[in-house]
């Protein structure tokens, strides 16, 4: 039946057949005399999209007018990021301007990157207008939600990587600083990371649990004011390019199979940490995703927003860090040791690691700690 081909083309979307799935569509209307439903064809588009045929996911969007099928968010976004990895801008312009009520957040990003890459710098401003006036209807309708602060942090993040300065990104800046980064800072500045020792596993904190991450901008911001500044500790390059380094090197060596994951994204993570601890040493250590489920788990515990986040490499590093500490000490409590910690990660530190460096920082306050992040 139609659930049955749906299921079957959302695992060819995962695989990237799109050919397949364009033998599966004749297949469900000439051989089973089954019409495709809305689904159906958002599936089409987004298998097209992601192998790179821009101009199959903009057929089967136009084709949603023939079989009397009204196109929702999903079909718009999937279409215009087809687009814009066709450099179709003026196919996306035309696709956005009869639907500009039916745009959210995801579209005006795709039809901006679209009009950016392909050198259409004059359409910037009128694409940032409808995005903001998007972007203040969700803090007005529902601050508290996750998606509303999620579309916000990725239009800020895209606005900065492409180093846009506008009336619009700066407005965005003032709401998220307002909305999400006081708030957040205030709960990571107070966490305690004994609390829950020895009575729960997971931190719950209503305010931090309303985002994933607090995106590149803000997670830098906030990471300032924990550690060391980039500009005032010594070396500060030489040991973030290192650390770079090898994380590179045990990637192309071990795969990111090496790690304990489901989740491929998750396992291509890496947490490269060193430590000077009085008379110990390490020049450093590559950690990667590991459930740990031993008595250490017990320390920093995680924030679980949408799934577990209990074994991402940046805890992990750290906890392998308290781990080496007591030890050391003897003792089954972090010690007041003092000298220098290094973290470095292969990606934006999301909400739950962010928690676990701010805690870290709470057990041990004698400690230089420095962390670093880039997206390899």
């Amino acid at each position: 039946d139609q659930v049955m081909f749906n299921a079957i083309l959302k695992g060819m979307e995962k695989s990237m057949l799109w050919q397949h799935a364009l033998i599966l569509l004749r297949t469900m209307e000439l051989g089973h005399s089954l019409k495709g439903n809305l689904i159906t064809y958002n599936t089409l588009m987004s298998t097209c999209q992601k192998c790179s045929q821009w101009e199959r996911s903009l057929h089967f969007f136009l084709q949603l007018g023939l079989v009397k099928l009204i196109p929702d968010l999903v079909s718009y976004n999937t279409c215009l990021a087809a687009c814009r990895k066709g450099a179709a801008w003026q196919q996306a312009l035309q696709l956005w301007k009869p639907s500009q009520h039916r745009m959210d957040v995801v579209g005006h990003l795709e039809l901006l990157a679209a009009c950016m890459d392909s050198g259409q710098m004059d359409l910037a401003p009128v694409i940032l207008e409808g995005m903001m006036k998007e972007v203040s209807s969700l803090f007005v309708e529902d601050v508290e939600a996750l998606r509303p602060l999620g579309l916000a942090v990725t239009a800020s993040d895209y606005l900065d990587s492409m180093q846009i300065d506008t009336s619009a990104s700066d407005v965005l800046e003032r709401c998220l600083q307002r909305y999400m980064m006081n708030p957040s800072l205030c709960q990571l500045e107070n966490l305690d990371p004994a609390a829950g020792f020895g009575r729960s596993t997971r931190l719950r904190d209503r305010i931090l649990e309303r985002q994933h991450s607090l995106g590149v901008h803000f997670t830098r911001q906030a990471l300032e004011g924990l550690c060391e500044s980039y500009s005032s500790y010594e070396g500060w390059a030489s040991w973030t390019v290192r650390a770079k380094r090898f994380c590179l090197s045990n990637l192309a060596l071990h795969g990111p199979e090496t790690f304990q994951s489901q989740d491929r994204s998750a396992s291509t993570i890496l947490a490269w940490a060193s430590y000077n601890f009085d008379a110990d040493l390490s020049r450093g250590r590559v950690n990667g995703f590991q459930q740990d489920r031993s008595e250490r788990d017990q320390w920093l515990p995680p924030i679980q927003v949408e799934h577990e986040r209990s074994g991402h490499a940046e805890r992990q590093a750290l906890l392998n860090l308290i781990q080496t500490d007591t030890l050391t000490s003897g003792a089954s409590f972090p010690s007041m040791a003092r000298g220098a910690v290094r973290l470095f990660v292969t990606h934006t530190l999301c909400i739950s690691c962010l928690a676990a460096c701010f805690q870290y920082k709470r057990l041990y306050p004698a400690v230089r700690f420095a962390v670093a992040f880039t997206v390899l």
